[in-house]
């Protein structure tokens, strides 16, 4: 009786056994495959790409281009025509042109050859310093008339040069120096009186007659003062 009781229970306990293995593999699937794929894929890049592109450029351009253009270049822009210095008839205290002793007009010279027409040859000293024009009138008044004449030179130098070389051309002349411009004299000839002064590039040459008289001499005065209030 034993010996078939064995067989029987070891039979039971095989197909238990074959029962669990077949529920564990129902349950189980295709076996403990457990592929975690936990691909923690951190798309927070930290591209902090601070790009602080100062674009404040200090481009300080000093556009304050001191151009001083000082064109001193000593140019009187101020002088007129020779002529416009000369006092016009009747100006100075009654005295008029006198066409006895000129062209009627004041006369002009703008050429050494127009300027040697008008004084005889006179014009050397001037035409060797630099000569440039000259202007020559007449005037009288009763019984006295005054010759007066005004030279342009190239240039104050050529104007100094010219007054110097006079001074004692010609000589014996006796000449007093008299506050007449930047420099200036007169000189009583006796038969005339003689006065000469010098502003910048002009030079002026009044002669007044009769001379040894106070009257002709006051009015050459006023001629020679006239002519270098109105220079430049």
């Amino acid at each position: 009786m034993t010996d078939k009781v064995v067989p029987v229970v070891l039979g039971s306990l095989v197909m238990s056994l074959a029962a669990l293995l077949a529920l564990g593999s129902a349950c189980g699937g295709d076996g403990d495959t457990d592929t975690d794929t936990d691909t923690d894929t951190d798309t927070d890049a930290d591209t902090d790409t601070d790009t602080d592109t100062d674009t404040d450029a200090d481009t300080d351009t000093d556009t304050d281009a001191d151009t001083d253009t000082d064109t001193d270049t000593d140019t009187d822009t101020s002088a007129k025509p020779i002529e416009d210095y000369m006092p016009a008839s009747g100006e100075i205290d009654g005295w008029v042109e006198d066409t006895s002793l000129g062209k009627p007009g004041l006369e002009v010279a703008n050429t050494k050859d127009e300027g040697e027409a008008l004084i005889n040859g006179a014009l050397d000293p001037f035409v060797d310093a630099g000569f440039a024009a000259m202007a020559i009138e007449y005037y009288s008044k009763d019984s006295m008339t005054i010759t007066l004449m005004l030279f342009e030179m190239t240039d104050a130098a050529a104007c100094t040069s010219v007054y110097d070389h006079l001074q004692t051309h010609p000589d014996g002349t006796p000449w007093v120096d008299a506050a007449f411009g930047e420099k200036g004299r007169i000189a009583n000839q006796y038969a005339y009186w003689w006065l000469h002064s010098r502003k910048g590039k002009y030079f002026v040459d009044v002669a007044a007659e009769p001379g040894n008289d106070d009257p002709t001499k006051a009015a050459a005065e006023a001629f020679i003062t006239a002519v270098l209030n109105k220079l430049p």
